[in-house]
């Protein structure tokens, strides 16, 4: 009897996670655009500095992004 009511408990978890599969899509799509938007600014003010030799003399960007 025991045993029963765990994988009942077990198969509810499923169809429940299941439902929210989605919604976890949806915010691991929008987090990964936003960092994808993030590495490309960032990274485009960074190949900026350096192709402009806008550098410290540790070799890091004056902007200090880093």
């Amino acid at each position: 009897m025991g045993s029963k009511n765990i994988f009942s408990a077990i198969s509810l978890f499923f169809l429940y996670s299941g439902k929210q599969l989605r919604n976890i899509r949806i915010i691991g799509g929008c987090l990964l655009a936003i960092g994808i938007i993030g590495m490309i600014t960032i990274g485009s003010i960074v190949i900026q500095d350096t192709a402009k030799n806008n550098l410290t003399p540790k070799g890091y960007p004056k902007t200090e992004i880093l």
